[in-house]
């Protein structure tokens, strides 16, 4: 049996026409020792089950596997990154794609053995405004290195943009890259888990090459209210600082990092605030009626003790009310 070189995931859920592209860009790789690790998530669009059975039958490299029922984002992740036998791991989604020919080899140029992971630049293509921002990480990484310098520009990124970088699975052991992304969040999935990783092993920033990446409105988490995508954030948010307190009191020199958090924290506080603010008319207006209906039901509740019936009780209200009134 061979074992391939790098294992490439794909989790994917319909999106045919985009996944073309996808695949079109990892055949095009000049390094070739490569799986293509595909795992469908119980597509019900057209034609996209014929067209991935098709690709799997015309190349022995790209093994695919086809979810009989929805098991959720997270879990078809951790599917594939469980099925992968390669010595490194690299993902990539079905409406991204690597930029050029030399992608792969330019990451695995960087790895000395000692490199848990290469992650490359970020090239992001707003699909509902047609712009495109080029290099998005150079500049919170060039020039970073060492776990504490990339533990901090991993907080200020915020990103968590390393799950797409090349693995060393011999540095960085495969149940630690799955665990990544054992949780239920709508947003910031990674976070939490790259940061521990990042901690623990040395990683590279390769800037020559990009990952292309599309967002729009369809995205996974702009899926999801707006309440439990902010929910979300802040416990990432606040479950972050709290590691980083941990290591940081155990190695000091990780206090870089934890005061990037706490800037982090700080800010998400501000907007929930802020949020908050702009529904204070509506706020007070909810608080005057109740504290209305508060006095009635105290003035209620004292005239009930006056009276052998609540019927009694509330005419001697109507009376005391009315004579009030016409004062």
């Amino acid at each position: 049996m061979h074992y391939p070189e790098i294992s490439i995931i794909l989790p994917t859920r319909n999106r045919r026409e985009t996944i073309e592209r996808t695949v079109e860009h990892v055949i095009g790789q000049t390094f070739q020792d490569w799986e293509l690790v595909i795992s469908d998530n119980a597509s019900d669009e057209e034609g996209k089950i014929p067209f991935l059975k098709k690709l799997a039958e015309s190349d022995s490299r790209i093994k695919l596997h086809l979810q009989p029922t929805n098991i959720g984002l997270h879990a078809n992740w951790r599917f594939c990154i469980e099925q992968s036998i390669g010595r490194y791991h690299i993902a990539v989604t079905d409406d991204d794609w690597w930029g050029g020919p030399g992608f792969l080899e330019g990451l695995m140029s960087m790895h000395d053995g000692t490199t848990g992971v290469v992650f490359p630049n970020l090239c992001i293509h707003y699909i509902d405004t047609g712009e495109v921002l080029p290099d998005a990480l150079s500049e919170v990484y060039r020039g970073v290195s060492g776990v504490y310098g990339m533990s901090e520009a991993l907080v200020r990124d915020g990103r968590g943009i390393v799950m797409i970088g090349l693995v060393n699975f011999g540095v960085v052991p495969k149940d630690e890259v799955v665990a990544v992304i054992d949780n239920d969040f709508v947003s910031n999935i990674e976070t939490i888990g790259m940061n521990r990783i990042a901690r623990k092993y040395p990683m590279a920033f390769c800037e020559e090459f990009s990952y292309h990446h599309t967002a729009y409105s369809g995205n996974y988490c702009r899926s999801f209210e707006g309440t439990q995508i902010q929910m979300d954030r802040g416990i990432v948010a606040f479950q972050l600082l709290a590691e980083l307190r941990l290591a940081t009191s155990i190695d000091g020199k990780f206090r870089s990092a934890l005061e990037a958090q706490w800037e982090v924290v700080e800010k998400y506080c501000r907007e929930v605030a802020f949020r908050d603010r702009r529904s204070d008319d509506a706020g007070r207006s909810v608080g005057d009626s109740r504290e209305k209906v508060r006095a009635l039901r105290e003035e209620i509740k004292h005239l009930r003790a006056c009276n052998s019936t609540f019927s009694g009780a509330v005419r001697s209200w109507l009376k005391s009310r009315n004579s009030r009134v016409k004062k």
